[in-house]
């Protein structure tokens, strides 16, 4: 067990094991925020990035800093639930925790029962921050298996302890080696090669993927991610000081599989981060190709904060009119491209007997990626708003609406095509639209798509369960009088109710009569607490508890059981006002980004 050969094969799997056990469990215990660490974090960031050549497009890192995981526990032992959790970790503060998991690596490091390294030598080895990265812009399936273009690093508090711990960790019988001044290790047959380089231990799977490491630190700064603008500024826009980041380059993705019309598609940056901070819970994804925020009037926060308080979920877009048309010219490129036809796709996608309802799809498809006068059109109505808004069950009558949709008031100079009511007719699905706005919806029982269905209503639950959740009752299409949904203006808005004709509760609060969340305390706490942006593209809120609530409600019609955890729900969520989620841009470095951004507060 202990023969040279065996501990050199070994030696990349305890390499790579150590940083994917720093990353995995960090999201166990995940905790950031402000601490004393936050310079040193930026310092292993940008040290890396100088490491990592310009074809790199995976980047992930990891924090384990013991301040922010003390944060991090501060945080959730608010929750009455974490008092279920932490019985079963292993301590109950940062410093115990990052010792705990020290200790487990040193343990799983172990080979014959026998430690090589303690958990006290890789404390005072390593710092918090670990890495990992694809250093080749080849896609997944394109990757050498038995040499892999990747790199991983960790940040070295004592470099010769570090290269002890590294001596105790492989066979100790390594080479050195001297490459562009750099110093590096390699074991006998060049399974795994590790330097440290700018307070970094960094690791690669073999002396030539190190000593390309070394060449991009080495080399031209522009042709490392250092240097590559989109990549910095996606990775700067994370939330907060994450313990969790990573970044995907979407070039080798478009291209996986030679994929066909992945020329014609716009390489992007998109990064994803996470922390546990004095706030509460917030995760950020980032992108590098940032379309301009839509001015509607109101824009999406104000629509959202004009619900009514009691409003247990709420959310409202806002659009430019144009998302339509880049879809459209994304869709031609790559039809272009891959040769392809959209009858001809759903002809083969085609089960027997469903051919009416198949033409149907396929006309449907055709009018939305190909008809450019409905396109044309949609930007000429110019930007809206649009909201959906449900509320809390213990606020709602029997006759008043379980959802509303609620829009800025337009009109869109378009006429359907004659081959598009001809596969409507054909499928036995009828719109009409009258001149107020009132759109009907019915589908003849004994058409084909009536069939449909009925078929897939008899593999649902109660329908009576279905229309308390969706307002609509299903069974109401296949009816004469089929699904009639009317829009009711309200100053510049359509507000529209389901089920159709119910009393709606948006309207007084649109009207100004009743309180909206922009007066209830809980979305005000949940605002001061997550700080939003007043300008945003996609806004909006959920109150737990309204929301919890309500859906106990509805299975508890079913099953009276239900109503026994009420009040235990409702303890355990008592300390959270809502959870928040918007999309906006701002800048980074020298660039704007793209964020979508989802916040859960919890209170003092």
């Amino acid at each position: 067990m202990h023969a040279a050969g065996y501990a050199v094969r070994m030696s990349v799997r305890r390499i790579f094991f150590v940083s994917s056990i720093l990353a995995s469990s960090a999201a166990i215990a995940a905790g950031c925020g402000s601490s004393d660490n936050a310079e040193r974090a930026d310092e292993a960031t940008s040290g890396a990035l100088r490491l990592l050549p310009a074809q790199t497009w995976v980047v992930g890192t990891a924090d384990l800093s013991s301040a922010r995981l003390d944060r991090a526990v501060d945080t959730l032992d608010r929750l009455p639930v974490w008092g279920l959790v932490e019985p079963e970790l292993p301590a109950s503060d940062g410093k115990g925790l990052r010792r705990a998991l020290l200790e487990q690596i040193a343990r799983e490091l172990a080979d014959d029962g026998k430690e090589h390294v303690t958990a006290k030598q890789l404390e005072a080895a390593f710092g918090n921050h670990v890495g990992f990265a694809i250093t080749s812009g080849k896609s997944l399936d394109e990757l050498d298996a038995n040499d892999p273009p990747v790199a991983v690093w960790i940040d070295v508090d004592d470099e010769a302890r570090a290269l002890d711990a590294m001596a105790a960790m492989l066979t100790g019988k390594e080479t050195k080696h001297e490459h562009e001044g750099v110093t590096y290790f390699a074991t006998h047959d060049d399974a795994a090669a590790y330097a440290v380089i700018d307070d970094l231990l960094v690791a690669s799977s073999s002396s030539k993927q190190l000593e390309r490491l070394i060449d991009a630190h080495e080399g031209d700064e522009d042709d490392t991610l250092s240097g590559a603008s989109a990549a910095k500024s996606v990775l700067g826009a994370s939330v907060g000081e994450p313990l969790l980041t990573a970044v995907v380059q979407t070039d080798p993705l478009l291209a996986m599989g030679n994929a066909t019309g992945a020329d014609e598609l716009t390489p992007d940056w998109i990064g994803a981060s996470a922390t546990i901070d004095d706030s509460g819970l917030r995760m950020r994804t980032t992108w590098s190709n940032p379309h301009a925020l839509a001015k509607p009037d109101p824009t999406s926060r104000e629509l959202v904060e004009r619900m009514p308080a009691t409003t247990s979920l709420a959310q409202a877009t806002a659009a430019s009119g144009s998302e339509l048309q880049r879809v459209q010219h994304a869709w031609a490129n790559v039809r272009e491209e891959a040769n392809l036809d959209l009858d001809t796709l759903f002809d083969d996608a085609c089960a027997p007997g469903n051919e009416a309802i198949c033409t149907l799809g396929s006309e449907l498809a055709h009018t939305v990626l190909e008809d450019e006068s409905l396109a044309d059109a949609i930007a000429d109505a110019g930007a809206t708003v649009s909201a959906t808004s449900t509320p809390d069950s213990d606020s709602r009558g029997a006759k008043d609406a379980a959802i509303e949709i609620v829009g800025t008031h337009r009109s869109v100079d378009w006429k359907r095509p004659a081959t598009l009511d001809a596969a409507m007719q054909a499928a036995g699905l009828q719109v009409d639209v009258a001149s107020d706005g009132a759109t009907t919806i019915r589908v003849r029982p004994a058409s084909p798509l009536g069939r449909q269905v009925k078929d897939a209503l008899a593999d649902l639950p109660d329908e009576s369960s279905i229309a308390s959740i969706l307002g609509v009752d299903p069974l109401q299409l296949l009816k004469p009088a089929g699904i009639v949904l009317t829009p009711r203006q309200v100053d510049e808005l359509d507000v529209m109710t389901l089920p159709p004709g119910a009393k709606s509760l948006v309207t007084p609060a649109l009207e100004g009569d009743v309180d909206t969340l922009a007066d209830d305390a809980d979305y005000d706490d949940a605002v001061k607490s997550a700080g939003p942006p007043k300008r945003t593209g996609s806004y909006g809120y959920l109150d737990i508890r309204g929301w919890a609530r309500t859906l106990l409600t509805t299975l508890g019609e079913q099953d009276p059981s239900v109503a026994r955890v009420q009040s235990l729900v409702d303890n355990n969520l008592a300390d959270l006002p809502g959870v928040l989620w918007w999309t906006t841009r701002e800048g980074s470095g020298d660039d704007q980004v793209g964020v979508a951004e989802f916040a859960m507060p919890i209170r003092d």
